[in-house]
């Protein structure tokens, strides 16, 4: 089933491709890749500078089943000061295996017929994340990958559309997977984000019909939406060059702050989650200065920010013994 998003709009880029958008968990790679389909649908010129060359309708697979997406295009509608109701942008919201035949045919028909409500012709087709379409398959596999590539080209060669695919890196900061991706992908950019940062950059790892090697700067921005219920949202917008580091002197190594939020989450799965009171023995603060030797203000620092982009927050963790404590999101990617 495909659903038009209240608030929502799109359009494309250049040809018929296959690419893909990569980077590790709560890089913000979604936002990214939500950022570039709604520039292309609003018709504006350019995305982060680079000229849009081609409109159309967008058709955005969110298979990871987030329920904040309509949150991060209104923050992001807010941000750039566009209204999108009546653009044609649709999300399908809802998981489809690109290994089996019948739903790969199921879902060129609903893209048919996004292309006939909306009027024009379908400019790119999203797929986020990559892996949630792959039920039983083994990314690491070369004949279950060239199932998925073969997919995605019915899809592209059939609307002339650009097939995006969102996906992850493994542990050694490659793409996942076969090599069969990056070996079928037009283009292939990578995400960069330390931990809990507010800023990071995108990097054209491969171009094949222009340059290639460049690397974009983006910052975080944390969005109030001013709705009844109070929510809020990120937006990625691309900067001219690298900030210095969120929080100043004194921040530790980025190995490090992924240490400090693997023991954050650890904390929180053991129930016995550091928190925000200075005065308790599970003072956040004072564990994380104690364990890796960092200045308590910094420490503070550093919690702060990653509250802010929601890259922790504070829950409660035990209802019965009303024990609250800092979490790790992750709902950011």
């Amino acid at each position: 089933s495909w659903s038009k998003p209240v608030s929502s709009r799109l359009a494309i880029l250049s040809g018929s491709a296959l690419g893909f958008i990569y980077g590790p968990p709560g890089c913000l790679k979604t936002f990214i890749a939500l950022g570039m389909g709604l520039s292309f649908a609003v018709g504006m010129p350019d995305w982060w500078g680079r000229k849009i060359e081609r409109q159309g309708a967008v058709v955005y697979i969110s298979s990871e089943g987030q329920s904040d997406l309509k949150f991060r295009i209104q923050a992001w509608e807010q941000k750039n000061q566009v209204l999108s109701d009546d653009s044609p942008f649709y999300l399908i919201r809802q998981t489809i295996n690109f290994m089996k035949a019948d739903d790969v045919g199921k879902l060129i028909a609903t893209v048919q017929a996004i292309a006939t409500v909306a009027g024009v012709k379908i400019a790119a087709v999203f797929v986020d994340t990559v892996s949630r379409t792959l039920p039983g398959a083994d990314e690491n596999l070369q004949k279950d990958m060239t199932l998925f590539v073969a997919a995605c080209d019915a899809v592209r060669q059939r609307f002339g559309a650009t097939v995006i695919g969102v996906h992850h890196t493994s542990r050694n900061g490659n793409m996942r997977g076969s090599t069969v991706f990056p070996g079928a992908g037009d283009f292939l950019v990578e995400v960069n984000r330390e931990e809990g940062a507010m800023h990071g950059s995108i990097k054209a790892t491969k171009i094949k019909a222009a340059e290639d090697g460049w690397e974009q700067h983006f910052k975080v921005e944390k969005i109030e939406l001013g709705d009844i219920g109070g929510h809020k949202s990120l937006v990625v917008e691309a900067i001219n060059e690298a900030p210095k580091r969120s929080g100043g002197i004194g921040w530790p190594e980025a190995d490090v702050c992924r240490q400090i939020i693997a023991a954050i989450d650890e904390q929180w799965c053991a129930g016995k989650p550091w928190c925000f009171a200075n005065n308790s023995s599970r003072s956040a603060v004072a564990n994380i200065a104690k364990r890796w030797k960092i200045k308590r203000e910094v420490v503070a620092d550093m919690l702060a920010t990653w509250t802010a982009n929601d890259a922790i927050e504070e829950a409660e963790r035990d209802t019965k013994n009303h024990i609250k404590g800092y979490r790790v999101t992750g709902g950011i990617g």
